[in-house]
């Protein structure tokens, strides 16, 4: 059993909504629907070149947005895209490589997608707080019979806890 995680960031690397898709699904036909319930006028959208179908390119233009994704090497009539503002992409990278850090998402410890999902939603939020500087949380324990997450908070060498019921 394979999954996909599909995400959008900000321009600092902040999650802003994600999709879990089985493995063997294309990331253009996620990426499609994801971007059709966003806002996008007048941004800037970066993706690689799997995300370079007409739908999106058609929808991008529509919403009067920028495209900034490579053509991909079928493509007739390669695209111009600005390679500058492409280096920025890194960040849908950066924000995947500190979720991952949590062993229990890198390697699928769950077997049902809903606490997958529920454990993603706790990484991405974590990923908020410590963005904001408001908290360094990690996750002490997790009692799968209750759905609890235990989280630990550290702030200002105090140290207090709680449970998180998803």
């Amino acid at each position: 059993m394979t999954t996909k995680i599909h995400a959008v960031v900000d321009a600092l690397g902040n999650p802003l909504r994600f999709v879990l898709t089985g493995g063997q699904c294309h990331d253009s036909v996620t990426g499609y629907e994801m971007l059709k319930q966003m806002d996008l006028t007048k941004k800037q959208v970066l993706a690689d070149r799997a995300y370079d179908t007409n739908r999106i390119l058609n929808l991008l233009k529509e919403q009067s947005a920028t495209s900034v994704i490579p053509s991909k090497k079928n493509r007739r009539k390669p695209r111009k895209w600005d390679k500058e503002i492409y280096k920025e992409r890194h960040l849908i990278e950066c924000f995947f490589n500190k979720v991952k850090n949590n062993r229990r998402l890198a390697t699928r410890y769950d077997k049902l997608a809903c606490t997958f999902r529920a454990f993603l939603s706790l990484a991405s939020i974590m990923v908020w707080l410590a963005y904001q500087g408001i908290l360094d949380i990690c996750i002490t324990s997790y009692n799968k019979q209750r759905n609890i997450f235990n989280v630990c908070c550290m702030r200002e060498h105090i140290r207090v806890g709680w449970s998180l019921l998803y």
